[in-house]
Parts: structure tokens; sequence; C-alpha cells
């Protein structure tokens, strides 16, 4: 049990040093303006400092309103006795960090044939490796992955997706007992609608159709329908939960739905990726993407288990379906595309196969 624990401490140390030295490398690059001095990146600072000063509150968001991440910054104002910069550099690493525990968590148990706090340390640095060649200013470069150092470009929403990935897995591998889990599932749902409701498009779409084709050949057909309407349960209960807060949003993100335009959203997204393609760092950024989709589809067709096929599966249609939606509801924002980068990640986390074989003791 020791062993066990010092493998995890291991595991959140060296994910801590990723962090830092990602969130250090990004805020040295112009990408800094996007951390620090972006109007958008200052917008949960504001907030958190305005309620924490105890006046009346009198604000409108527009269809994201930042609940998690609000309360992480509030937190941190609270106990940090530093400057707006120093509790927005923290605050890049603890969205690292947070995004680790949920590969941790998708990486399942630890067992003898396996090392998931490795594989998970090694997803963050895939993630990471990414983010450190983003060197833009400009928060409609295609420069997702750096985004998760912000407060503002949904980091509580792409842990919130991550860690659904990582709910529904280990409700598969688990023979019996995944109440607790079906609760944790349509509690995270909820919660994330209710903050923003992109986790709907990103989290929600791609893991129902996943679990209703999952459930056409499996044998855990009732359970992989109760994972879905769990989840779907709880994304609904979500928008409902927005209906009493209708006053603080002052877009309902109705008017960002435009179909029509959808050659013009593909042309525009087709643009940003020729930028992003047009420096070495982009080509290495995007050549590591395109990396972990191939491994995402190997791994689908050799898992040896419904979770490993279900997390396998998910990398690489989830960055799919996103992008086909995006395009099909004439969108024109490349945050909305941030499951390109984070999701295929998810493929190093799917089958945690440790690369040594348990050495046993022969009978004499």
């Amino acid at each position: 049990m020791r062993r066990v624990w010092g493998r995890e401490l291991a595991g959140w140390f060296g994910a801590l040093a990723i962090a830092v030295i990602t969130a250090a490398q990004v805020a040295s690059s112009a990408r800094s303006d996007l951390l620090f001095r972006d109007g958008d990146s200052l917008i949960v600072a504001m907030f958190g400092q305005s309620a924490l000063s105890g006046e009346p509150l009198d604000w409108a968001m527009s269809s994201v309103l930042f609940l998690p991440e609000s309360a992480v910054f509030a937190g941190l104002d609270l106990l940090l006795p530093v400057d707006v910069n120093s509790l927005l550099a923290n605050n890049a690493v603890i969205n690292m960090l947070a995004l680790y525990g949920a590969l941790r968590l998708v990486a399942g148990r630890r067992r003898e044939d396996r090392a998931p706090v490795a594989w998970a340390l090694l997803g963050l640095a895939a993630f990471c490796a990414i983010a450190v060649t983003e060197v833009s200013a400009s928060r409609d470069a295609l420069e997702l992955a750096s985004l998760q150092l912000t407060t503002t470009y949904y980091s509580a929403t792409v842990v919130a997706v991550v860690l659904s990935v990582g709910l529904v897995r280990r409700a598969l591998d688990r023979p019996s007992g995944i109440v607790g889990l079906l609760f944790a599932l349509g509690a995270t749902a909820a919660l994330s609608t209710l903050s923003n409701p992109l986790y709907a498009a990103w989290a929600t779409v791609p893991i129902a159709v996943l679990l209703a084709l999952l459930t056409i050949r499996s044998r855990q057909r009732s359970r992989l329908t109760l994972l879905l309407g769990v989840l779907l349960i709880g994304t609904a209960l979500g928008f409902v939960g927005r209906i009493p807060l209708r006053a603080w949003i002052a877009n309902t993100g109705a008017g960002y739905v435009q179909p029509e335009r959808w050659a013009d959203s593909l042309g525009y997204y087709g643009g940003l990726a020729a930028d992003r393609l047009s420096t070495p760092g982009g080509v290495f950024g995007c050549l590591i993407v395109l990396v972990l989709i191939v491994l995402a589809v190997v791994r689908t067709t050799r898992a040896a288990s419904e979770g490993s096929r279900f997390v396998a599966a998910v990398a690489w249609l989830m960055p799919v379906l996103v992008v086909i939606g995006a395009i099909a509801l004439g969108t024109h924002a490349a945050r909305y595309l941030q499951p390109v980068v984070f999701a295929p990640v998810l493929a190093l986390v799917a089958l945690p196969r440790a690369g040594w074989k348990p050495l046993r003791a022969r009978s004499l």
C-alpha cells in the first residue's frame, strides 16, 4: 500500500514539474498577452475579486458563467498574498494539475500489468508539448492547448470532459458497485452544463453516440444504457439549472448558431489550420495530434476490454464530431475546437500497460 501511494505522490510531483515548466515557457512567449493582459482573460479575475469584495454584484455574463473557474481563482486570492499576475500564473499550474488528475482517472486502477501513473504523466507531457509550441498572442489562432492555462477559455470544461470519460471507463471496468460513479457522472454533467453549455457539445454528444454504438454488440448493454441515461439526465438538469440564472446570462448562445454559414466556417477554420502549419512549431504540434489520433484508432481495434475500447474510440471520435459540428453550425471561434488537442491524448491512457512483465517465483 505504501508503494502504491508513493507512486501516486510521485505522479503528482511529476505533473507539478511539467505544469510549472509549461506555464513558464508559454508565459515567456508572446502568448503571455493572452494569459495576463487580454481583456477576456481577466474576466474571471475581476468577477472573483468582485465577489470577495462583499459589495452587491451587478454582473452579466455571456453564455458561460465560469462557476468552477471563479471558485478556484477566488480560493487562490484568499490564500495567496500576491498580485493578479501571480494569481493567474498559479491558476495556470492548477489547471494543468487538474487535467493530470482527470487523465489519471481515465487511466484506470493500478494492476500488476498496468502503469496508469506513468501513462497519465505521458499524456500530460504530450499535451504540454503541444502547448509550448503555441507562441501567438492572438486568441483566434488555432493554438488550443495553451488555452488550458487561462482562467477564461473553458479550462474547467476541458477537465470535466476528461473526467466524464474517466468515470464512464471506471464504470465499465468495475464488475459491481457503480452507484457512486453514476452519481459523480451525473453531477459532473449537470454542473458543467450549468456553467458552460459547450459541455453538451464536447462531452454529452460524443459520449452518448459512442455509448449507443457500443450497446449494439456489447455484453454490458444494460450498464451502457444506464450510463447513457445518467449522462443525458445530468446534462438536461444543467440546462434547467441555468433558467433561474438567466438574469446573469446576457447571451444565450443562440446567435452563434448560423448553419447557413457553414461554408464560411469551413474556410475560416481551414485558414487557421494553414496558419498553424506555417511554422515549425505548428507542424510539430499538429504532428503530435495526428500520431495520437492514429494511435487511438489502432487501440480501438486492439482493445481487450470495454473500458479500454471506449477511451480509445472517444479519443478520435470526439475531435471528429466536434469539428464537423462546429462547421455545420457555422461557428467562427477557434476555442470551440479544443477537443482536437485534448481528446487525442486519451489514446495514451486507453491501454496503460506496463512495459515489463512482473516477475513470478518459480515452483521448486
